[in-house]
């Protein structure tokens, strides 16, 4: 098997049993390079490339990739590219999402497979196949980000929601790689606008944020703020306090400043995000002041105002890959996991459903060995 990846080989071997023929999968997926290699794997378990349906997002999606998947006869909508530079992307991707499955639910019949799963990032793809069906039991879902869980928790689910992005090996040992690549990306994207020396301040200290606050404390000037405890080192709220610093980095998951925020500001700040789509700041209201743009990685420069890849995550490029395949193959190994244990479990309630811990351990175990120098980094976080 091409790009088969040591850790997905092995997640394969943990369900020798579980196959994939009579399977349909629904996915809202990055279109990057790893995820050719989780679905040449859940195809050469049954799954037919035309039986697979795939939503990628503008700002985590590789041309290149997305023409490679094409390739294969996977069906990937080609709102995998679309981008309005004057509107919020969630604002877009929720129509996108809209169009993608009612095209689906028009083509094919749910009634005819065995299991549809919903791999999903971000939980909107769940959330509105949850809200427009009705008396079907052979979905099972598969949430991969914190963000989606957020939306979800206090959903009345009508299928399973098996909760990736909540395990504990995930968080532990994906988030400093993802900090990693985002504070490489800072240090060259503050270098290339001469940036001597900034001030910075971190916005958001869950599993991300924690991380790059302690990589950047090293190097720079860095405050952190923490939207939920409001534990901060300085007086008031961070809102108060924003024009002392040069860099204000967002990773909270939600919108952390708001229009009025941005006059604020210090002359020449840096906006840079570091969670889901463009909706750490109001960039939207931004990028409506100079020409569109269809470039969703373009470096913006208005109000006296650096915006950082437009607004979206820093460490989505548009190349093929943003962590190196050979440490977010684990993520997909447990992302594969899911897949497996929804196809396999015939005892899954309508509710999340944390992954299985005992198959949580074995991936973790199982990529120490791959990689040993790798693991330690990460635990040391």
């Amino acid at each position: 098997m091409k790009n088969r990846l040591p850790m997905l080989e092995y997640v394969d071997q943990l369900y020798p049993s579980t196959r994939l023929d009579n399977v349909l999968i629904v996915a809202c997926q990055h279109i990057l390079e790893t995820t050719v290699d989780l679905f040449d794997v859940i195809i050469s378990k049954g799954v037919k490339p035309e039986n697979v349906f795939l939503i990628g997002k503008c700002y985590s999606t590789s041309l290149e990739v997305y023409e490679q998947l094409r390739e294969r006869k996977i069906n990937v909508s080609p709102l995998s590219i679309a981008y309005d530079s004057y509107e919020s992307f969630d604002e877009q991707f929720k129509s996108y999402i809209k169009d993608f499955f009612d095209e689906i639910k028009q083509e094919v019949d749910f009634e005819g497979f065995n299991k549809i799963i919903v791999l999903d990032d971000g939980g909107g793809l769940i959330l509105y196949v949850n809200s427009i069906l009705e008396n079907f039991n052979n979905f099972v879902a598969i949430e991969q980000t914190a963000s989606g869980y957020e939306k979800l928790k206090d959903a009345k689910l009508n299928f399973p929601v098996i909760n990736v992005a909540k395990s504990q090996a995930k968080l532990q040992i994906e988030s400093p790689f993802i900090a990693e690549v985002i504070v490489r990306k800072l240090k060259r994207y503050i270098e290339s606008i001469g940036l001597a020396e900034p001030k910075i301040v971190v916005v958001g200290q869950g599993a991300i944020g924690r991380n790059l606050y302690e990589f950047l404390e090293k190097e720079f000037r860095t405050i952190k703020y923490d939207i939920v405890t409001h534990a901060h080192p300085f007086p008031g709220e961070y809102e108060k306090d924003i024009q002392e610093f040069d860099v204000i980095i967002g990773a909270t998951g939600s919108q952390m400043l708001k229009e009025n925020d941005l006059k604020k500001l210090k002359t020449g700040a840096v906006l840079v995000s570091a969670s889901s789509s463009d909706r750490e700041f109001p960039v939207a209201h931004l990028r409506k002041l100079i020409k569109k743009d269809c470039n969703c990685h373009a470096d913006i420069y208005v109000n006296d105002i650096h915006i950082a890849n437009s607004g979206f995550p820093i460490n989505f490029d548009g190349s093929r890959n943003s962590v190196s395949a050979e440490k977010i193959q684990f993520t997909r190994s447990l992302l594969l996991a899911g897949v497996l244990e929804g196809c396999s479990n015939k005892n899954l309630k309508n509710e999340i459903i944390d992954l299985d811990e005992f198959i949580q351990d074995k991936i973790v175990l199982e990529f120490e060995k791959c990689d040993r120098k790798v693991l330690p980094f990460a635990r040391g976080n």
